[in-house]
């Protein structure tokens, strides 16, 4: 579970971060899963958008993906996701 000085601090970061998966009229499939697990082992903070043709509740995907890849929910805006997960690998 993330602080709210550690929720602040990564949403800062996220600021500057891409968007490095969308989620379209198909919805959470089982490849953007697959391609988003890839991301947070890379990156540890990913920002996921979803289009304007998915019809999911941001709500829901959001619970979704933080099932799936194990990750903690930073930020919901708009239609835009931020998760974070420790990569415990990574040196910093």
């Amino acid at each position: 579970m993330l602080t709210t000085k550690q929720r602040a601090d990564l949403k800062s970061q996220a600021v500057n971060e891409k968007i490095v998966g969308y989620i379209g009229k198909e919805g959470l499939t089982e490849s953007v899963i697959q391609s988003l697990e890839l991301a947070i082992k890379a990156r540890e903070l990913i920002k996921v958008k979803l289009q304007n043709g998915c019809d999911a509740n941001i709500d829901d995907v959001c619970n979704k993906l933080c099932r799936e890849l194990k990750a903690e929910p930073v930020l919901k805006i708009g239609s835009v996701i931020v998760l974070y997960r420790k990569n415990e690998k990574k040196k910093k």
